[in-house]
C-alpha cells in the first residue's frame, strides 16, 4: 500500500514554513512601525546633532554635511561672511557628524530638508537655500560601528542602493562587494529591529553639554577645533618628510554622487535648492591629491565641485599653524579653509550662473 504520509508531510511543513515567515515579516513590520523613525532613536554623535538641528530650525536656510572633516574643518559663520552680498547669501549650519558616510550624510540631509522652509525677505536682502555635501566621505559609517545605532537604525535599502551606487572601480571586486555586504548586514539589523524597542523604552538622554558646546560662540553645529600641542612634533614630521610636489590624481564621480543630488532635490519642500560637492583637505594630499572636474551635472544642473584637497592651488592652507591632527583642520584652518571655498563658490556662480532665493 503505498505511503502517502511522506509528501504530505512536506508539503505541510513547506506551507508551516511561509506562514513562519510570514509571520515574523509581520510582526517585524508592527514592531518598526511601534518604534516610528529608526534615525531618530538615540544613538550618541548623531543624536546630539540632530538635536542641535531641531534647535536651530528655522533660522538656518542652509547646511553643511558629511563627516568629521566637515564637522571640524567648516566653520559656517565664515562661509555666510564670505557669501554676504552675493545672490547666494544665506544662514548656514553645520551637520556633518564624526565618523559619518555618504549613506549617513543622505539621512541627515533628508531630516533637515524635512523641515526646511523658505526665508521670508530680509532687510538684508533674500536668501538662497543651500545643501553643501562632503565628496570624499566614505560610503559606509567605520567598521566600529558595525553593531551601533549609528548603523542598525540608519541602513533601509534606500541606504544599500546608495553604497552599490558608489562603488569604485579603483577598489577592485572584493573591496566593493565587502562595501555593500557592510551595508546589507545594516540592514538585515535594520529590518529585524536590531536593539530598537530597547532603544525606545530605556532611550538615554541628550548629552546636553555636547549641545550646548556645539551652539555655542555662533558655531552653529560645528567643532571648531584648537591646536593640539600633543600633535605637534608629528605633524611636523608629516610636513617636514612631503615631497615638494604632490601628486594629482584624476578621480572619477560615482553614480552615486549624481543620484544623492537627485533624490534630495526630488524631496526638498523649497526650489530652487543649490546644491555644492566640497572635498575637504587632508595632510596626506601632500603626497598626492584627488582631482575632478569642476562640476557635476545633474538632472537639475550643473552642481559646483569645491576641491580644498589642492596643495597646488592652496599653498596657504597646507602649513602646521592651521591643523589640528593629520586629518582635521584646527579653527584657525577650519575658518580659511571656509573663506577659500567660499572665494571659489563665488567665482564658479559668477562664471554660471547665481542660484535664486528659494521659495516654498
Amino acid at each position: 500500500m503505498p505511503n502517502s504520509a511522506g509528501p504530505f508531510r512536506k508539503g505541510e511543513f513547506v506551507k508551516a514554513g511561509f506562514l513562519a515567515l510570514a509571520g515574523l515579516v509581520v510582526c517585524a513590520a508592527a514592531i518598526h512601525g511601534a518604534v516610528g523613525d529608526p534615525f531618530r532613536l538615540y544613538a550618541s554623535l548623531r543624536t546630539e546633532q540632530l538635536e542641535v538641528m531641531d534647535r536651530l530650525q528655522g533660522s538656518s536656510f542652509s547646511s553643511a554635511f558629511g563627516s568629521s572633516h566637515v564637522h571640524n574643518g567648516f566653520d559656517p559663520a565664515a562661509f555666510d561672511r564670505g557669501m554676504a552680498g552675493t545672490p547666494a547669501q544665506s544662514h548656514t549650519e553645520n551637520m556633518a557628524i564624526p565618523g559619518g558616510s555618504q549613506v549617513e550624510q543622505r539621512a541627515t540631509a533628508l531630516a533637515y530638508l524635512s523641515s526646511l522652509r523658505a526665508p521670508h525677505v530680509s532687510p538684508n536682502g533674500p536668501k538662497s537655500c543651500m545643501v553643501l555635501l562632503e565628496l570624499g566621505a566614505g560610503a559606509n559609517i567605520g567598521t566600529m560601528f558595525m553593531v551601533h545605532p549609528r548603523t542598525i537604525n540608519l541602513y533601509d535599502w534606500h541606504g544599500v542602493r546608495l553604497v552599490s551606487e558608489l562603488t569604485d572601480s579603483q577598489l577592485g571586486r572584493r573591496r566593493n562587494i565587502g562595501r555593500v555586504g557592510f551595508a546589507a548586514a545594516g540592514a538585515a539589523m535594520y529590518y529585524m529591529n536590531v536593539g530598537m524597542v530597547s532603544n525606545r523604552i530605556f532611550k538615554p538622554d541628550v548629552d546636553e553639554e555636547t549641545v550646548k558646546s556645539l551652539l555655542a560662540n555662533d558655531r552653529r553645529g560645528a567643532e571648531l577645533m584648537p591646536s593640539d600641542p600633543r600633535n605637534q612634533a608629528a605633524l611636523k614630521r608629516v610636513f617636514d618628510s612631503a615631497p615638494k610636489v604632490s601628486q594629482p590624481v584624476p578621480t572619477e564621480l560615482e553614480p552615486g554622487n549624481y543620484a544623492l543630488v537627485d533624490e534630495l532635490r526630488a524631496a526638498s519642500p523649497v526650489h530652487p535648492l543649490a546644491f555644492v560637492y566640497v572635498q575637504m583637505p587632508m595632510m596626506a594630499d601632500m603626497e598626492s591629491h584627488p582631482v575632478y572636474p569642476d562640476h557635476l551635472q545633474s538632472a537639475g544642473g550643473p552642481v559646483p565641485i569645491i576641491n580644498l584637497a589642492r596643495p597646488d592651488l592652496h599653498p596657504e592652507l597646507y602649513q602646521l599653524k592651521y591643523w589640528h591632527d593629520d586629518a582635521h583642520l584646527n579653527d584657525y584652518g577650519a575658518e580659511l579653509a571656509t573663506t577659500i571655498a567660499a572665494d571659489e563658490l563665488k567665482s564658479w556662480y559668477a562664471a554660471h550662473g547665481w542660484p535664486s532665493a528659494c521659495e516654498e
